[in-house]
């Protein structure tokens, strides 16, 4: 009698397993790849916007020749990305020092037809609705005209927050009121 062995049966378990195992690498390798693409940089813009309220007087008006003008907001972009203005809001908060009048401890969202450059254009044209001015460049200034400010409140400040329409914030600063 003769013995046959036959050890064939073990090098198709061996190869089966080593493709299972590059197939799991390879489908480890696709999966990451295409996770980091999937990843969208949603990241706000990064810029530095400073800001001051100008009052004057008891009226909450500043006197410019005889005639009273509101009282202004004047916001300076210092520096960074250019600012799309139709992707971002301005909101101005109190801080602690304030005590609470008529409820405005509440943030004020400036408004866009009513922010405007130093040619006098406003972001959004209130007539047309459509955005007059699109971008607000590193350097320029914008301002916003506001009543509800005094001379008694010379010396206090505001916080200034840029973010975007979804809420990211872009920059935070603190705002003096001066004469």
């Amino acid at each position: 009698m003769t013995k046959s062995h036959t050890e064939n049966a073990v090098s198709p378990v061996v190869g089966v397993m080593l493709m299972l195992v590059v197939t799991i690498i390879i489908a480890a390798v696709v999966a990451a790849f295409s996770g980091s693409l999937a990843q969208t940089n949603n990241k706000p813009p990064q810029a530095n916007i400073q800001g001051t309220l100008h009052v004057n007087g008891s009226t909450g008006s500043i006197q410019n020749g005889g005639n009273g003008i509101p009282n202004v907001v004047v916001l300076t972009h210092m520096g960074g990305d250019e600012l799309a203005t139709a992707n971002i809001q301005i909101v101005l908060k109190k801080g602690d020092e304030w005590t609470e009048w008529g409820g405005q401890l509440s943030p004020t969202v400036l408004t866009k037809s009513q922010i405007y450059n130093s040619a006098g254009t406003y972001w959004t044209n209130a007539t047309w609705g459509g955005s007059d001015v699109n971008v607000w460049l590193p350097g320029q200034a914008m301002y916003y005209s506001i009543s509800g400010y005094t001379s008694s409140n010379i010396g206090q400040s505001l916080t200034l927050e840029v973010e975007t329409t979804d809420g990211k914030l872009i920059s935070t600063s603190k705002m003096p009121i001066v004469t």
